[in-house]
Parts: C-alpha cells; structure tokens; sequence
C-alpha cells in the first residue's frame, strides 16, 4: 500500500511545490541545509509522478535545502502517477513518526490520523474495493491498542501511557480491553486535541515572553528619561547658580528643541550663556 514507490533522484526543476504543503521555515531550512553538507540526506523527500513532472509529497524543508546548496537533484521516493492521496498521505504520516524531533503532541495528533486512515483503508478492503491499494491485513487475535501499535508503528507501552491520560483527563475509569466504539473515537479526538492544546500553550508563553520583553523596554526608556530630567535640571541649577534665574527663565524659552542622543543620555542644550561683561 504505502510502500508502492521506487528511489530515484529527481532534478530539482522537475518537482513542483503542491497546494497542502505547509509553508517553509527559513532557520529549519538553514540548518538542514548545514547538516546535508556535513553527512548528506538521510531521508529522501516523496513525490508522485504528474505527467513528465513530479509533485512533492513531503520534504518541502529538505527540498528547500538542496536548492540552497545548487543541488541539481533529490534522492526521492516515488509514488505511481494516479496514486491516492490518501496512500501518499499514510505514506508521509509514516515519515514523519520517525522523526526524532516532534512533540508529545504532534506525535499524538499522526498517530490518531494514521489510524483513521488504516481504518479507512480496512473498511475498503473489507468491502472488497481496492483491493491493490489496501493490502492490509487485520488481526483479529490482537487487542485494538496492540492492533493500534503495530499499524503505527508506536510502542504498545506508550499507547497505554497515553490512554492512562486519556482517561484521568476525561473521568474514564475503563480500561483499553473493555473500550467501547465511542471510548476509541474519544481517544482519537483527545490525542487529536493534544496537538492543538500544545500549540495553544506556546502561543501564551510567546506571548507572555514579549509581553516581558516590552515591559522591560517600558523600563529602561523610563529610566533613561529619568536620568535625562536628572541631568537636565543638573545643568539648570548650575546655569541658574552662575547666571541667576532671570537667564533660565529666559533660556527656557527661547530653547526651540532639545536633542537626546538615546541610549547615552547626553542633553544639549543650544542657547548660549550671556558674557559676564
């Protein structure tokens, strides 16, 4: 099924980007680019055949990176012009759960859409459609969360952590053997949901961390302004101490502007002292 493919190195003028592919990060792209040229690509980007072109199924960031380094081609895997959607889907879902770098809730949220995608696959091949597509066998001796684990490839041990949260979250005192069809579903959504509230507590800590950053801005402008005034009233004490207050007066308003180099809080001050003569 997900494995229909064979390897081949596709110029990179010959792959276009598709509509889902998630937008490139530059710094990602930057180092992925660092790391090919000290050991090379370790995973090769997919692609499905369109016609005398290819379009990418995953990889946009190392694809990037090679077009960073002037590569002239990509290592690729390549799906059969025609091939579902779905297939290369479960096929990039896979990809991607061997990666060492997701979250506990990234992680989460593929495991969930893998299975719902085998379980799409096993309803088609039950009915008998498809049947070259869906070359999945179930097991009917192994437990579902045993079943779970092996169709995604996630250790059983994790899974049953998982389903420990699940239920402490959601109030269920049920165990994995006695889940009903609803109890499943909800495990789903929940992983699903993990993804989300994950994302959710970055943006608040994001948020609270220019939140911080702008108050201590706040504070340091206040306190330069500060010091300012300080000098400021330094120099008209000592002005009104050698000239006498009628020139202060006077200076203060004939001065059009005063000018503060920021950051060094230096004041100058434009109107000239009147001759002791």
């Amino acid at each position: 099924m997900a494995d229909n493919f064979i390897t081949l190195e596709i110029p990179l003028d010959q792959i276009d980007i598709g509509d889902r592919q998630r937008p490139v990060d530059d710094k990602i792209v930057h180092a992925l680019a660092e790391s090919i040229e000290r050991q090379g690509l370790l995973q090769d980007v997919g692609v499905v055949k369109a016609g005398a072109r290819f379009t990418l199924v995953w990889g946009a960031h190392r694809l990037a990176a090679f077009k960073r380094l002037s590569r002239p081609a990509i290592p690729s895997k390549v799906f059969p012009e025609g091939t579902p959607e779905s297939v290369c889907r479960l096929a990039e879902l896979a990809e991607n759960l061997e990666r060492n770098d997701l979250t506990a809730g990234e992680r989460k949220a593929l495991v969930a859409e893998k299975a719902r995608l085998l379980a799409e696959f096993a309803n088609v091949n039950d009915s008998g459609n498809d049947a070259e597509n869906c070359n999945l066998q179930k097991s009917k001796a192994l437990p579902w969360i045993d079943q779970l684990a092996k169709d995604t490839g996630t250790p059983a041990r994790t899974l049953r952590q998982w389903w420990t949260e699940f239920t402490a979250e959601t109030g269920r005192t049920i165990t994995p053997a006695k889940a009903l069809a609803v109890d499943k579903q909800a495990f789903m959504d929940w992983m699903d949901e993990q993804k989300r509230k994950e994302q959710d507590a970055k943006a608040e800590r994001e948020r609270q961390a220019e939140a911080e950053r702008e108050r201590q801005e706040a504070a340091k402008r206040a306190k330069r302004e500060e010091e300012m005034k300080e000098q400021i009233n330094t120099l008209l004490d000592a002005a009104e101490a050698e000239f006498g207050c009628k020139w202060v007066a006077l200076f203060l308003m004939d001065v059009s502007e005063v000018r503060i180099a920021q950051g060094l809080g230096i004041t100058t001050l434009t109107a000239a002292a009147p001759s002791n003569n």
